[in-house]
């Protein structure tokens, strides 16, 4: 029978991998969501929230 390795995967893909910086990896990643949902939900464009960021309108 065919094993399912999808089942043996926790939720750390950087950590599964065998990365020795898994932590900082998934520091970054979890970050980098975050605001990426914060865009989404300001219905801002990310032009424009980089335009902002860049001219400290934020």
């Amino acid at each position: 029978m065919k094993k399912n390795h999808l089942s043996e995967l926790t939720i750390d893909i950087f950590a599964d991998l065998g990365l020795k910086n898994a932590e900082e990896l998934k520091a970054r990643s979890d970050l980098i969501s975050e605001v990426f949902r914060m865009i989404r939900k300001s219905k801002l464009s990310q032009k424009k929230v980089a335009y902002d960021w860049k001219n400290q309108r934020l």
